[in-house]
């Protein structure tokens, strides 16, 4: 027989679960996956709980599920728990690997990956009763890919895991909120579904999984991730999780890989060092120097020291140097450079002729 009041027949052949009596308990509001049971749930296609996925962990705590294409063009989870009044929102972890990206970002056929969530029982028609993140390939893939693309664009990188067809790419652990407050009695519990998903249109052939991880239903902090990659997001958690394999989070909350190539010293570009020089030498543009050269060798701004007798100074054309700081009265320029004022340097420098 069917079941009653919207809830699910669960993969024990039960109406319901624990979590849809209404206890409120913290496993009953924070699905981590941790455990690696769901067999609470009601599942179509390829549905997994995982430690790893290629190299790619869990952002938060040990495991994540896995809903994938590869078997019937869908992979669907869906679980239910009953939710307190004053529920504000949900805020969880998703991550996507497709065949489609880059190749098929123009297509009309794109798969897609979704989280709804529902009153349990409730009419959907519409959108009613219901708030929904979707992504689709396009959405993901790069501005500039195709025209339409980028509208939630992504880093993207070749994968670390193979499929059956083509080559996969794959972007990082991004955390998403949803405000659910328009879903949630004022009295009592609200049962609600929650259905992941990834989904085939159209091909049937090229791939798609979607990790999910760190779904948590909040009551009072909102997260603070506009903008952010990575980083933590002001409640308690993280905005998202960067590449494995190198990737790093910089000061202004974007993922980031380290370059030291050709570099002696200095920045790696992800707040970490190329390492330092010996005493006595200048680090500057990522070289190593005695001070007495630096005239004239390239500088950063605002990053790099050229010493007590040159200054880092944006001349335009020739470019942004370390430069001479002169003596307006007394004229100790190079041939071909004079000393006066410069409207970027503190200093009287030597100006080209």
């Amino acid at each position: 027989g069917g079941c009653s009041d919207g809830l699910i027949c669960t993969t024990k052949s039960q109406c319901g679960n624990e979590c849809t009596q209404c206890g409120f308990s913290s496993a009953c509001l924070n699905f981590g996956f941790e455990s690696g049971n769901i067999m609470d749930g009601r599942f179509e296609g390829q549905v997994l709980v995982m430690d790893q996925f290629g190299m790619a962990g869990a952002p938060e705590g040990n495991k994540f599920i896995k809903v994938s294409t590869a078997y019937e063009y869908k992979g669907i989870a869906q679980l239910q728990t009953c939710v307190p009044p004053g529920t504000k929102g949900l805020k969880f972890l998703w991550k996507m690997y497709s065949e489609e990206f880059l190749e098929f970002c123009y297509s009309d056929y794109t798969d897609f990956v979704r989280l709804k969530v529902y009153v349990a029982g409730a009419d959907t028609t519409d959108g009613a009763n219901s708030v929904v993140f979707q992504r689709n390939i396009q959405d993901v893939c790069p501005v500039g890919e195709c025209d339409g693309c980028g509208t939630h664009g992504q880093v993207l990188v070749p994968a670390d895991v193979i499929f059956d067809i083509g080559g996969v790419y794959t972007g990082p652990w991004i955390q998403e909120y949803l405000d659910i407050s328009s879903l949630v009695a004022e009295e009592g519990g609200t049962v609600l579904t929650i259905d992941l998903r990834a989904e085939d249109v159209g091909d049937s052939v090229y791939d798609t999984r979607a990790l999910f991880d760190g779904l948590e239903f909040t009551t009072g902090c909102v997260p603070e991730c506009d903008g952010k990659m990575c980083g933590p997001d002001g409640c308690g958690g993280i905005c998202g999780a960067c590449f494995d394999g190198g990737a790093g989070c910089d000061e202004g909350n974007q993922c980031c890989f380290s370059n030291c190539l050709g570099k002696q010293c200095g920045s790696d570009g992800c707040g970490g060092s190329c390492g330092d020089c010996w005493p006595g030498l200048l680090c500057l543009a990522g070289n190593c120097i005695e001070e007495k050269d630096a005239f004239g060798v390239p500088c950063d701004l605002g990053v790099d020291t050229c010493g007590s007798t040159f200054e880092c100074v944006d001349l335009g054309d020739p470019g942004v140097l370390c430069d001479l700081i002169c003596d307006l009265e007394n004229d100790f320029c190079p041939p071909g450079w004079s000393c006066g004022s410069w409207p970027t340097a503190e200093n009287p420098v030597c100006i080209p002729d």
